[in-house]
């Protein structure tokens, strides 16, 4: 990939931003920028929530929220973003 790409990962699990912020810093040596979305929300994990979160259902973006969210992290307008995650649970839709 050449300088100035993207990487958008999706994230449907726990061990994806991890990897994301990871992979960005490698990443950022060659100019691409690394960045996730979670269409589903992915709670914080803790001992105390582990249980509380297998028990309730996801919330998930809107399509159209989470394929702006790409088009977004893919554009100019995100250049000084990396290694970062929009996550359905932080998400407010402007609609």
């Amino acid at each position: 990939m050449d300088a100035g790409g993207a990487i958008i990962n999706t994230a449907y699990d726990d061990t994806v931003p991890a990897f994301t912020r990871s992979l960005a810093q490698v990443a950022a040596k060659h100019g691409v920028r690394v960045n996730a979305v979670a269409p589903v929300s992915l709670p914080h994990l803790s001992a105390a929530n582990q249980e509380a979160r297998a028990q309730s259902a996801p919330n998930a973006m809107a399509a159209d929220d989470a394929a702006s969210s790409f088009v977004f992290l893919a554009g100019s307008e995100s250049a000084g973003m990396n290694g970062h995650l929009i996550n359905a649970r932080d998400f407010v839709s402007a609609a």
